[in-house]
């Protein structure tokens, strides 16, 4: 893909672990917030599904919190957002400025929209 580092190429997983859904590899930025308020919140994604994901981040999240989950999928023309309300299903701590946070999304998995390149706002 021309434009996007190594790092950022979509690769699925293997079976080795028998989920329902195929996972991909792809680590974009993750915006996310507790669906009841408080600050934004961000994170790398590691692994996508189509109902979930996985992320690193610096924020402890507890297990069975809701979120509002954002991603902005790089694109050259116009770039997308992918768009989910989700619930933590697991949280490890990575080391010591990090944890790794599994979520399962809502209502269907996640919605795409087109971003407003002149919001403020991720």
């Amino acid at each position: 893909m021309r434009g996007v580092s190594e790092s950022r190429k979509v690769q699925p997983l293997t079976d080795r672990d028998n989920r329902r859904e195929q996972r991909f590899s792809l680590e974009l930025p993750v915006y996310f917030g507790r669906v009841e308020g408080g600050q934004s919140l961000s994170g790398i994604s590691e692994n996508i599904s189509v109902h979930g994901l996985s992320l690193k981040t610096e924020a402890y999240v507890a297990a069975g919190t809701e979120l509002h989950l954002s991603i902005v999928l790089p694109s050259v023309a116009r770039p997308f957002r992918l768009t989910a309300v989700a619930t933590v299903v697991r949280t490890v701590r990575l080391d010591r400025k990090s944890y790794g946070i599994a979520v399962s999304c809502q209502k269907g998995g996640f919605a795409l929209a087109k971003v407003d390149l002149f919001s403020q706002t991720q």
